[in-house]
């Protein structure tokens, strides 16, 4: 087992500066420490102290400052942006820094309503159109520069680790046909906290995957941690989880 870190960008009586040069300790020490991922999520939040919305540009800063850990989003709201910029952006950085930046794909939406207006399709079918375009802008090359003319650089270079991120097992047939790996969070959506993470079912896709696509893929289960001060109570998987993990 392997241990990552979630870090979602809430910060309590800090500005949104200090809170991102939190961030970049926190992921630095996070490699040093030999942790396996440092995943940022999304969140477009009412917050006047939010450090980020769109984590691109720290996940770029993170990757140049540290060495070994995995970086990534957990995860892109892919509603929000269209495939191809989302690709040209996370196989760049792919291989700007030695194949280790992953780019998982949410189906969330923004906070607010007027920001959830900015999306034309609201709806989940957004996100399946979505996914299996950024699936293919990734892994037919060839086809798309030979019909379309379009190159994502650098062109046949690594792809990133795509991750499906959810809290259900609903969509096991999406993730495996498009080689997604799997993430399944057992803290978010209410009336989901506490719940089995159905062990079975997990090895069942697992086993399901290696025969569809003749390789394991990894699999995730996040689970939140509420780190308080030893005389404080702490409740289980609470929603004001302070850090949030990965078991991969």
């Amino acid at each position: 087992i392997k241990i990552g870190l979630l870090e979602l960008g809430h910060r309590e009586n800090t500005d949104s500066i200090t809170a991102i040069q939190q961030i970049l300790d926190y992921a630095i020490e996070s490699d040093n420490l030999g942790f396996s991922r440092f995943w940022l999520g999304e969140h477009h939040s009412p917050n006047i102290t939010l450090p980020y919305t769109n984590p691109e540009i720290l996940l770029t800063i993170i990757a140049g400052n540290t060495e070994k850990i995995r970086i990534g989003s957990a995860g892109t709201l892919i509603k929000m942006y269209k495939p191809y910029s989302i690709v040209s952006s996370f196989k760049l950085l792919n291989n700007l820094f030695s194949n280790r930046i992953d780019l998982g794909l949410s189906k969330g939406n923004p906070d607010t309503i007027y920001s959830r207006s900015l999306i034309q399709d609201k709806s989940n079918n957004l996100f399946n159109i979505n996914i299996k375009k950024i699936h293919n802008l990734l892994y037919k090359e060839d086809y798309n520069f030979q019909k379309y003319e379009i190159v994502i650089p650098p062109f046949k270079g690594d792809i990133p680790e795509l991750w499906y991120l959810s809290n259900s097992y609903k969509n096991f047939d999406d993730a495996i046909k498009l080689k997604l790996n799997f993430c399944r969070s057992i803290f978010h959506g209410v009336g989901l906290i506490n719940n089995n993470y159905n062990k079975d079912e997990l090895i069942k896709f697992k086993s399901d995957f290696l025969n569809y696509n003749g390789y394991n893929p990894i699999i995730s289960l996040a689970v939140a941690i509420n780190i308080n001060d030893k005389n404080k109570s702490t409740k289980k998987a609470s929603f004001n989880t302070k850090e949030s993990i990965n078991y991969i």
